[in-house]
């Protein structure tokens, strides 16, 4: 698959810091938020996804009984949207995206939150809903829409463990991957006010459920993008590879000339056994191969472990054909 994205967290973290520079004055606590985040992206390990940040699509069955973990404590998830993988009626088309994605215990996420966001914006409900050495991740979408690089006003908590919230978090609960992917994928979580100020000034009233789905609908894709990130990194035969080598000293420079540094970024490669993808016919005990048929790609999981299944033709030709449109893509 293609993959368009080159360097977007380089861009997005200096964006971030003219922005968090920008509003210091007329905007103090989104100010600090923007600079976090910033700070965040700088120190986090780069992936990039192929266009539309869609791997399997397969309603991320490869997670199932397994606890949430990112493959570093701090990573971005970056990847190109076409305008051909977007619905009709989008209201903005940000063609640039990357998601910030952190572990954090709850204690230092509760401590943080208190400290950056508006007292009126704190939820003291949430204070009971976790130990506080419970892991948590946090996911921020950053886009760039019109040239300007600006996160989501809300970040979405998503438990590293399987959690229910309470009546009063659950339907509050949203269904992502209905707008972009084929199917319908459930992730459990709750969104956080990120930025009250920025809020305030649209007018953006969270308590409102439809305006509530619609923030949440921002970060969506992103927070998608980084769980089927996880889920593929659970397969045995899927590795992450420097997309390109990056000369330390030639960076230095670049940075000492003003441009942006170039950011080592990994991508996913699946080594497959057996060799290429391609017709097999197979006998099944004492039966005969079954008809021919296309074997979409997919995750095998197993007792010990996870295993990618590249798409094949399977079965005989000899015994007949099945033809199959499927609305699933492997995406790798």
């Amino acid at each position: 698959m293609t993959i368009t994205a080159k360097n977007y967290a380089a861009q997005a973290e200096r964006a971030l810091r003219d922005a968090a520079l920008e509003h210091a004055k007329r905007m103090p606590f989104d100010s600090k938020v923007l600079s976090g985040i910033a700070k965040g992206i700088g120190a986090a390990q780069h992936f990039a996804l192929p266009d539309a940040g869609i791997l399997f699509n397969d309603r991320l069955r490869g997670l199932e009984r397994q606890a949430l973990r990112l493959p570093y404590p701090k990573i971005t998830v970056e990847y190109f949207m076409p305008p051909t993988d977007l619905p009709a009626d989008t209201p903005v088309y940000a063609p640039k995206r990357v998601a910030l994605a952190e572990e954090l215990r709850w204690d230092v996420l509760r401590g943080l939150m208190r400290k950056l966001v508006r007292p009126e914006s704190w939820n003291e409900e949430y204070a009971k809903r976790f130990p506080d050495d419970a892991l948590l991740i946090m996911v921020t979408s950053v886009f760039i829409s019109a040239g300007v690089w600006f996160p989501a006003p809300l970040a979405w908590i998503i438990p590293s463990v399987d959690w229910k919230g309470g009546p009063d978090l659950e339907e509050r609960s949203y269904t992502f991957g209905d707008t972009w992917a084929t199917e319908r994928v459930n992730i459990a979580g709750f969104a956080w006010p990120l930025l009250p100020e920025t809020m305030e000034i649209i007018g953006a009233d969270p308590s409102d459920d439809r305006t509530f789905q619609a923030l949440v609908h921002d970060v969506a894709q992103e927070v998608r993008g980084v769980l089927e990130l996880c889920e593929a990194l659970t397969c045995s035969n899927v590795r992450a590879d420097p997309l390109e080598r990056i000369d330390a000293a030639k960076n230095a420079r670049r940075v000492r000339d003003g441009k942006l540094p170039l950011y080592e970024t990994k991508v996913l490669t699946i080594d497959v056994a057996g060799g290429k993808p391609g017709v097999h016919g197979h006998a099944h005990g004492d039966r005969a191969s079954p008809r021919q048929h296309l074997r979409r790609g997919h995750i095998r999981r197993l007792e010990s472990r996870n295993v990618w299944v590249n798409a094949a033709v399977v079965g005989s030709a000899g015994a007949g054909r099945i033809d199959k449109a499927y609305n699933v893509e492997a995406r790798a």
